[in-house]
């Protein structure tokens, strides 16, 4: 869900629930967006976000059980509930026509608390570049 919170600001959150019951857990992500309008048809929107995951999310994610180091050779690692990430976005879009979008934008995303110590992460801050075209439906 998600709602604007003025003329340039808005926020969203969501769940996710592992509903076939295989130990997923749940997590839970809100963050915060601004809108720049450059022109009527140009925009630059960023974005801060987190995640917190229960303690079956972030164990079935990052955590090794005894029974897995036992027969892996690792050692144990169990986590409990906490924070997952922050992520920080900035994207820019041009609009083509009543129905069509071109964007690019850049993600930065950092590991947080127990999740970032886990030995079964590589890397504790990521990075990604998108670029695309959009088609949006009825306005």
């Amino acid at each position: 869900t998600g709602s604007a919170l003025g003329e340039r600001w808005s926020w969203s959150t969501s769940i996710d629930k592992d509903l076939l019951g295989r130990r997923g857990g749940s997590r839970l992500s809100a963050g915060v967006n601004y809108r720049h309008p450059v022109s009527d048809l140009n925009y630059w929107d960023f974005g801060l976000g987190s995640t917190f995951g229960d303690s079956a999310y972030l164990q079935t994610h990052y955590g090794i059980t005894p029974q897995t180091a036992a027969r892996t050779g690792r050692s144990p690692y169990t986590l409990g509930g906490g924070w997952e990430n922050m992520r920080a976005s900035l994207q820019y879009t041009h609009v083509l026509s009543d129905h069509w979008v071109l964007f690019g934008g850049l993600d930065l995303s950092r590991m947080l608390s127990a999740p970032s110590r886990s030995p079964l992460v590589g890397r504790k801050t990521t990075h990604s570049i998108s670029a695309g075209i959009a088609f949006r439906g009825k306005r």
